[in-house]
């Protein structure tokens, strides 16, 4: 097995993509232009992006009055992208079980 094929293990592609969707997510959400007047610490955007791309869409402040559109429109792509890894999940493990 070359170095090659363990670096880009699919599993930790899934990982590594998951991890950087959620600390992208927190990045805009603690954003200034991105809540109505006052600021969201960086926890709670944290919090909020997780619970968005686990599609448990958990939240700290009310998102309709908190976020301005451009806000809701984040977190609503979050759970857009954590909805889409739903049915995506059994296309990489028949590619895993391919590649054992």
């Amino acid at each position: 097995m070359s170095n090659r094929s363990k670096v880009l293990n699919p599993a930790r592609v899934m990982a590594l993509g998951f991890i950087g969707l959620i600390l992208s997510g927190s990045f805009l959400l603690s954003l200034p232009l991105i809540t109505e007047g006052i600021s969201i610490a960086y926890f709670d955007a944290l919090f909020t992006a997780t619970s968005a791309l686990c599609v448990t869409s958990l939240v700290v402040v009310d998102t309709g009055t908190f976020f301005t559109p451009l806000g809701q429109t984040v977190i609503m792509l979050l759970i857009f992208c954590g909805s889409f890894g739903n049915w995506r999940r059994p296309i990489w493990q028949k590619y895993c079980s391919i590649y054992r």
